[in-house]
């Protein structure tokens, strides 16, 4: 298996525990490919609507090169950004509120996105000495410099 399957499956392992701790399927997509945030040192993921019906994870090519703990980082970052995107801001606020933590409001959305991630996974995401998400290394929460 090559390093790109590698990554698409552990992608695909954490989508199954979110699903798991969500309790509903997460309908969503993963590929690697070009975007402009990716020519920047911290881009290695970004999530949107794909063809306006389900979300989708693209992941820069850097990615088959980051040591895995930044690879797993993006992807529980890329993935909280998923389920704030699949599930109505109300019912995921409760439900988060339920499990004892509170969500940032949406208009954090990347502090969102750590939070629903610490939430499913039971561990925070770190920001590395390049300001890129972490399972290992790094600060917790997400740096000020970074935004909202």
């Amino acid at each position: 298996m090559d390093r790109a399957e590698a990554i698409c499956r552990l992608f695909d392992v954490r989508i199954a525990q979110a699903e798991h701790v969500c309790g509903e399927d997460i309908p969503c997509t993963v590929g690697f490919g070009d975007y402009e945030h990716f020519h920047t040192p911290r881009g290695y993921g970004v999530t949107f609507f794909q063809d306006g019906s389900e979300p989708h994870v693209l992941l820069s090519w850097k990615c088959l090169s980051a040591p895995p703990d930044r690879v797993d980082g993006v992807i529980r970052h890329e993935i909280g950004h998923v389920v704030d995107m699949q599930f109505d801001a109300k019912s995921l606020d409760a439900w988060a509120r339920s499990r004892g933590i509170k969500l940032p409001p949406k208009r954090h959305a990347e502090l969102r996105a750590d939070a629903v991630a610490l939430r499913i996974y039971g561990e925070p995401i770190y920001y590395d000495t390049d300001d890129v998400q972490s399972t290992e290394y790094g600060e917790t929460p997400r740096p000020s410099h970074l935004g909202k």
